[in-house]
């Protein structure tokens, strides 16, 4: 891992340090760009690694020296990203906006540059009270069990993480978990879910056929289609169309042929739910953990999946005054999701799920 580490690290040096002096086109250096935080969680990870092994090790004055490097190699790294994020804000009136988070880098960086190893020429005293220091700096830089993120996250990143979530809040999912065994008897909600989903958010009409049975009409969907959709959202649920096929027949649902599940055709669902993200803790295992809010809308207009207004999705600190007297909290969720790349795009699977009741709501106030 440390030696891919390595590598990344050089090549995203180097291309930073050419978009800071503008020798690179943004729209080159834009990919490597794109990809700093998952380098600068591999760097931490790597650090992480190393104060591990050396904060549990006794280690010759070789390694120890060779770890004092690495780490300095990581922080320069994690700084010069933070530094080419501030270039790009700079130019977007965030001026500023990232000093302390750059300063205390410097501050770790000096540390380690300014701690010079053991020698084999110093008394035994001497290199305890050196490696100790070290192991003390370790310790200062190595990730703790969670870390908050969610202020870290632009406007952006914070509207892409409620439409996730609003995918389970406005068809009324009521929990998952992924470390449950699931099986065709006790997976009716997800089938409820998917159902919903498709109401809400599926409308080409290349998804669906036509089908008459016994006189009445429906529309089929393929249960390959329902299946991939699962397991886009679902982390470690490994669905298959014979797996929906069955809990179609346990729930009492229509299946043709075990190809498509029917169900009655209808004008559309009206959307009254949406979430927002208030806090997201990224744990040491690389989940995150989310807590969210529930929204229902009170407005006067009904709102439908042509018709629902776009800023319900955007943070709620950008919200007016109008839009927030549209809409009422109604519930609150707790979720551990994974980043997860759909279609070449980064977004997150679910990896447990639970509306909490007010009671619980009020223990973890």
């Amino acid at each position: 891992m440390v030696s891919k580490t390595m590598q990344h690290t050089k090549t995203l040096l180097k291309g930073i340090d050419a978009l800071l002096i503008f020798l690179w086109p943004v729209n080159v250096a834009a990919e490597e760009i794109s990809n700093l935080p998952v380098y600068v969680n591999i760097h931490q990870d790597a650090l992480d690694s190393y104060a591990e092994y050396f904060l549990s090790s006794d280690m010759s004055a070789e390694r120890i020296e060779a770890a004092r490097l690495s780490a300095l190699m990581y922080l320069q790294a994690g700084r010069k990203a933070l530094r080419a994020k501030q270039k790009m804000m700079d130019r977007f009136g965030g001026k500023g906006l990232l000093d302390l988070d750059l300063e205390q880098y410097d501050e770790k960086i000096a540390q380690f540059a300014l701690s010079a190893p053991a020698t084999e020429n110093d008394s035994t005293d001497d290199k305890s009270s050196r490696v100790a220091r070290l192991k003390e700096l370790f310790r200062k830089v190595q990730r703790t069990s969670s870390v908050d993120i969610f202020d870290s996250l632009n406007n952006q990143e914070k509207r892409n993480l409620n439409i996730f979530l609003s995918n389970f809040s406005e068809a009324g999912l009521p929990y998952y978990n992924a470390y449950q065994k699931h099986t065709a008897a006790n997976s009716l909600h997800l089938l409820c879910f998917m159902s919903m989903h498709y109401y809400f958010n599926i409308h080409d009409p290349a998804e669906y056929v036509n089908i008459e049975l016994h006189g009445e009409k429906y529309l089929g969907t393929s249960l390959a289609g329902i299946s991939d959709r699962l397991n886009r959202f679902f982390y470690g649920l490994n669905c298959t169309p014979e797996f929906v096929n069955a809990a179609y027949e346990v729930s009492g649902g229509l299946t043709l042929d075990g190809k498509y599940a029917l169900r009655v055709l209808a004008d559309g669902a009206q959307l009254n739910k949406f979430s927002q993200a208030k806090d997201l803790v990224e744990n040491k295992d690389g989940t995150l953990k989310v807590q969210i809010d529930i929204y229902d809308w009170i407005g006067d207009d009904f709102l439908h999946y042509d018709s629902i207004h776009s800023w319900v999705y955007d943070p709620i600190s950008t919200w007016s005054k109008a839009n927030k007297a549209n809409v009422i909290k109604t519930g609150t969720a707790v979720a551990t999701l994974v980043r997860y790349k759909h279609r070449g795009k980064p977004s997150y699977q679910l990896v447990e799920y639970e509306i909490l009741t007010q009671t619980q709501k009020n223990q973890k106030d």
